[in-house]
């Protein structure tokens, strides 16, 4: 499935709505590397909120 699918109450990737949303509202414009930054964090703090969550379960 692809990563910037919704899944329900877990913590999700931002999807590229709203980080166009977030651009028109501030009225920059991103180029592609910053916008590859931005999904390579993305996926990171997911991973280590996931890593974090799990390691909480008994």
């Amino acid at each position: 499935m692809n990563q910037k699918r919704q899944c329900g109450m877990a913590v999700n990737a931002l999807t590229s709505a709203e980080i166009l949303a977030w651009q028109a509202r501030h009225g920059v414009r991103f180029d592609p590397f910053e916008e590859s930054v931005i999904d390579r964090l993305d996926a990171l703090f997911i991973y280590h909120q996931n890593k974090k969550v799990n390691s909480d379960l008994p």
